[in-house]
């Protein structure tokens, strides 16, 4: 079913297509305007929540474009590589909005927190006690939006309602000059490594189609720009990517280090 060019207000308020499988399937993503080019055209139902809610909603047998987090909490799940949300620099919608420009990443004490989404506030942590060799307990972080703070984390397309002159950190563009890496936000992974592999092959080529033909998409030049900044591609680099995220995960957390499972 082709619904034609999208819209920046059709991929945010609109219901995505729908087209039933021949077997019982359900994809879960993120509601944000990324994961177009990674699902237009899928024959399958979709459910989408915030990344944070992601995995609680999902069932055993459903694939989901999670959070990388998600796996290092839970061993269960198996990472399909091929496809992801990342970036190789600027991302453009992770960002650490400063409220004045007095406030830098030296002296800031408070921080809203955007709780849609742990790997970004694990991203932000990981990068302010070891990039920028900030204590974390001078820091106080919250995620209660009446609260007057020095700064805001905010993901996703809220973050292009914020006026374009206040001064930010953009994570993506922050990891990838301390680590020469790609980074990887979200990715698709599922419980159930039968059904994994099988939809493996439709993800991928979707995606491949999809971002080869972006303008059929959508004819928004912002969110055309905005894609094509994106990395899609989950390969050997973003994967060393996420291991390094996971390890310092786990030295940030105290999560056990657990393998991660890849299909």
């Amino acid at each position: 079913m082709d619904h034609g060019p999208w819209t920046r207000d059709q991929i945010l308020f609109s219901p995505l297509s729908i087209v039933h499988c021949p077997f019982p399937m359900r994809l879960g993503t993120v509601s944000y305007s990324n994961v177009i080019p990674l699902i237009h055209g899928l024959p399958c139902d979709i459910f989408k929540a915030p990344p944070s809610q992601l995995a609680k909603l999902s069932g055993p047998d459903d694939i989901i474009m999670s959070p990388v987090v998600t796996a290092f909490l839970d061993p269960d799940w198996y990472l399909i590589e091929g496809v992801g949300i990342g970036s190789f620099g600027a991302v453009d919608t992770v960002k650490l909005f400063f409220r004045n420009k007095r406030t830098t990443i030296q002296n800031i004490k408070t921080i809203y927190i955007d709780s849609d989404s742990l790997t970004s506030l694990n991203l932000l942590k990981i990068l302010f006690q070891n990039r920028f060799e900030r204590n974390l307990n001078s820091i106080r972080f919250t995620s209660n939006p009446k609260e007057t703070t020095e700064g805001a984390l905010l993901i996703g397309d809220k973050v292009w309602k914020e006026n374009p002159d206040q001064p930010f950190l953009d994570l993506g563009e922050a990891w990838t000059e301390w680590t020469k890496l790609p980074f990887v936000f979200a990715c698709w992974m599922t419980k159930n490594p039968t059904i994994g592999k099988k939809w493996k092959p439709f993800l991928i080529e979707t995606a491949k189609s999809n971002l080869q033909n972006l303008e059929k998409i959508s004819q928004e030049t912002h969110l055309l720009k905005y894609w094509k900044k994106l990395y899609y591609d989950l390969g050997e680099p973003q994967k060393r990517a996420i291991a390094l995220f996971q390890r310092y995960c786990v030295g940030l957390t105290g999560i056990p280090l657990s393998e991660l499972r890849w299909i």
